[in-house]
């Protein structure tokens, strides 16, 4: 998933509900709206190629943000990334009362299609604690707006935090974040709206939407000169390479493939095609699918809706962790997301993992109730993935 590494793009991120209708709103002229008649100025961002008009009564500040990313930089060694980050500010004077609303506007990388990006925010806006209202999709300069309504506390004080990713096929993406108490956020809503109908391109041509399957260029892939990480990851040590001794036959893309997992756990097939893995070492049996890249999701996006699927189990995230991508034992690109928190009032556990070589993939999906035997479990999971792979029939 290429999705840029820097802190400021954490604050983005909020989860998506199904619970809500979805709807669309519609801004594709390129010609400039200006909000109300009282005097106006310009926000330029030339990293975007975007620009639109807001009142002069709008407060504009950068507000930097710290950069936390660990690298090794080769090569050059005079080049070092920045130490914070910084993204635009605006406070907002509301009509009839003291407060402003807070306007913030970021950039961002990503490539990768709609339903991922909201299942990250889903996965994230969750781990955070946060109350989603809503999210849907509007439409700006003829491409999506991938929208998200929340309820937070910021020490003690109720907010509405509205955000919005303009999915438009550049190498960084406009992402704005609107936030006021939830007595206000009608008219910060309103303000923002009156200065969104005038947002252009800087170069006078209509953005077409992204699309996943596109080839990146070097641009796209090193967006900017200050966001270039050139690093040299450290040798992995040599293992010897170890595969399951039990092969299970399976079916992916179409083809006859075997899913090869350790000795000591039973493996039965189920008659969707998927298996059920019970151990002495599992309280409690786990599911895997076998398929392939041929005529299936990515196992990225794969291991995303799995795990979004066990999350619903979740009432309170305690703990999520994750690891990957990595190779196994057996030389298959393993990614897992484990997750610790609550159901009602009972303990509640999470165990997703995708493994893939080649074109083909397997994904674990686990849950669990066992607070006493929480870390046996984990170990007896991880140690799965650790093993596991899935090969193409001869």
């Amino acid at each position: 998933m290429n999705i840029a590494p820097f802190a400021l793009l954490t604050f983005t991120l909020y989860a998506q509900t199904s619970q809500q209708p979805q709807a669309t709103a519609t801004v594709t002229t390129q010609q400039v709206a200006q909000p109300a008649t009282q005097p106006s100025a310009a926000y330029l961002n030339d990293e975007l190629g975007l620009a639109f008009d807001h009142p002069k009564t709008w407060k504009e500040s950068k507000v930097k943000v710290k950069n936390n990313e660990k690298i090794v930089l080769t090569d050059p060694k005079s080049w070092h990334p920045p130490r914070t980050d910084s993204t635009t500010r605006f406070l907002l004077p509301l009509p009839g009362v003291d407060e402003r609303g807070i306007l913030e506007i970021f950039s961002a990388t990503f490539n990768q299609d709609e339903d991922t990006w909201q299942i990250v925010q889903r996965d994230i806006n969750d781990k955070m604690n946060r109350t989603v209202l809503r999210q849907w999709n509007e439409e700006v300069l003829g491409v999506p707006l991938l929208m998200t309504k929340i309820e937070s506390k910021d020490k003690g004080v109720d907010l509405i935090t509205e955000t919005g990713l303009m999915y438009s096929a550049t190498p960084r993406k406009l992402i704005f974040r609107l936030t006021a108490s939830p007595t206000n956020f009608d008219k910060a809503d309103y303000a923002w709206r009156q200065s969104l109908q005038s947002i252009r391109t800087t170069d006078g041509r209509l953005p077409s939407s992204e699309d996943p399957a596109r080839k990146l260029t070097p641009k796209d892939l090193t967006p900017g000169g200050y966001h270039k990480v050139i690093w040299t990851p450290p040798t992995p040590a040599q293992v010897t390479v170890m595969k399951g001794a039990v092969s299970n036959e399976a079916a992916a893309g179409g083809k006859k493939v075997w899913l090869r997992t350790p000795a000591g756990w039973k493996v039965q097939k189920n008659s969707d095609g998927s298996f059920t893995l019970t151990s002495p070492l599992l309280s409690s049996p786990a599911k895997v699918t076998v398929a392939s890249t041929l005529d299936s999701d990515p196992p990225g996006k794969a291991l995303m809706r799995s795990s979004g699927a066990t999350l619903q189990g979740f009432t309170k995230v305690l703990k999520r962790e994750e690891k990957g991508p990595y190779a196994n034992r057996a030389q298959v690109l393993v990614d897992w997301i484990c997750r610790r928190g609550m159901s009602g009032t009972k303990p509640m556990f999470s165990f997703d993992s995708a493994g893939a070589s080649g074109d083909n993939y397997w994904i674990v999906s686990w849950t669990g109730s066992d607070a006493s035997g929480a870390a046996r479990d984990r170990k007896a999971l991880e140690s799965l993935s650790e093993i596991m792979s899935v090969e193409a029939a001869p």
